[in-house]
């Protein structure tokens, strides 16, 4: 009984709203099967606190493919990673673990049958669907043909940029920013930067944000 009890206790701590505290504190990582089994294999990244996210298209589910889209993320994002949340998927052990612990970045695995606790990521599997993928024409579906795997790849690029910087978000404290403004919102109120003039290009900001963060590391 008591047992039973720490369970629903532990369940109930992550079925509440809540975000993280910072950029790049956290990232929620999962993979799905968009267009049914053996079509290809979708790997989503969302950043728990700004929604800041990347998506990547590719034939074969295994951890190399993981990490490959992982370095991506991490070359590509405006912060320093500092956590990933995954599950128990053979996709993030091996290699993916390896490429973890070489880059000091703290690998949390989600207890089996948990899917509560990679909430943002669930969720965005569905939003990736809904705005982009429906879009992809059924002979561009086949993921074992390349080009058929660049087309989805390019669509998922256009998707993210518009995701990332013009569309508006109306999640747990996201007050209709999107990501890139939440984490610029972010960088204003906790550093102090040579120049906060509201009309320098926003992508300074964040250069200046990785750059300082990596420095420190």
């Amino acid at each position: 009984m008591i047992h039973q009890k720490k369970q629903d206790t532990k369940k109930n701590q992550h079925n509440h709203k809540y975000t993280k505290g910072y950029p790049g504190e956290e990232i929620q990582v999962d993979t799905t099967e968009p267009f049914g089994k053996g079509n290809g294999w979708l790997i989503n990244f969302i950043d728990d606190y700004s929604r800041w996210k990347a998506s990547y298209f590719y034939a074969n589910n295994n951890s190399l493919q993981a990490t490959k889209a992982l370095k991506h993320f991490i070359q590509t994002a405006p912060f320093p990673v500092q956590a990933i949340r995954v599950d128990n998927g053979s996709e993030f052990k091996k290699h993916f673990q390896n490429y973890c612990q070489g880059k000091g970045i703290r690998l949390i695995r989600n207890p089996p049958h948990t899917p509560e606790h990679n909430g943002k990521v669930e969720r965005l599997h569905r939003t990736v669907e809904e705005e982009c993928l429906w879009r992809v024409p059924v002979q561009y579906r086949n993921a074992k043909d390349r080009i058929r795997l660049e087309y989805v790849n390019y669509a998922l690029a256009q998707h993210t940029l518009w995701y990332n910087t013009k569309r508006r978000h109306l999640g747990y404290k996201m007050n209709k920013l999107t990501p890139q403004q939440k984490i610029e919102a972010w960088l204003i109120k906790n550093y102090q930067f040579r120049s906060l003039d509201t009309k320098e290009d926003v992508n300074e900001t964040l250069i200046l944000y990785k750059n300082r963060l990596f420095d420190l590391r």
